[in-house]
C-alpha cells in the first residue's frame, strides 16, 4: 500500500508536471524568438507545422453472409471474396448502410439507406424486428478513414428477412 505521504507527493509532482508543460507551450515552444537550439537545451521539439496526411480508402468493400439465425444476420465486410480479414490502405474501418423494403415493391434507385453505426470490425451483427419479416432488406459498406471520409460505396446486397 502507498504511504499517505508518497500519494501526497505524487499528486504534487502531477500538477507541477502539467503547470509546466503549460508553461513550456505558451512561453517557449510557441514563442517564434526561441531559436531550435535554445528548445534543444530544453530537449523540446518544436510541432511540425504540417499534419501528416491521411488519404481516403480506395477500393471498395464486399458484405458476406456468414450466418443466419431468426432475424439474426452476421456479416462480415471485406475487401473481396478470397483476400481474408485485411484493411484497404488508409481504411480504419467501416460504415454499413441498410434500407428495408417489400419484396418487389422498390427500384433500387428509390431506397431511402440510413448509416449505421461505423465499427472497426469486419464482423456485425444486424437484427431486424419481427414485423420485419419477408421484406427485403438492401446492404452495402464503405470503407472510412480515422478522419470519418468514406471511400467507394460497395455493391448492394440484397436479402429476404426470415
Amino acid at each position: 500500500a502507498t504511504s499517505i505521504a508518497r500519494r501526497e507527493r505524487n499528486e504534487a509532482m502531477k500538477a507541477l508536471m502539467s503547470e509546466w508543460r503549460k508553461f513550456l507551450n505558451e512561453n517557449i515552444r510557441h514563442n517564434p524568438e526561441v531559436r531550435d537550439y535554445d528548445l534543444s537545451t530544453f530537449a523540446i521539439q518544436r510541432r511540425k507545422a504540417k499534419r501528416s496526411f491521411v488519404g481516403i480508402p480506395k477500393e471498395a468493400p464486399m458484405i458476406r453472409i456468414r450466418r443466419i439465425e431468426s432475424f439474426r444476420y452476421q456479416i462480415k465486410v471485406e475487401i473481396s471474396f478470397g483476400k481474408g480479414a485485411k484493411k484497404p490502405r488508409h481504411a480504419s474501418g467501416s460504415f454499413i448502410y441498410l434500407a428495408v423494403d417489400e419484396v418487389g415493391h422498390t427500384l433500387q434507385q428509390d431506397l431511402k439507406f440510413r448509416k449505421l453505426d461505423y465499427s472497426t470490425r469486419y464482423r456485425r451483427i444486424l437484427e431486424f424486428p419481427p414485423e420485419q419479416i419477408a421484406k427485403r432488406a438492401y446492404i452495402y459498406a464503405c470503407f472510412s478513414n480515422i478522419r470519418g471520409e468514406e471511400g467507394p460505396r460497395g455493391q448492394i446486397l440484397p436479402i429476404i428477412i426470415s
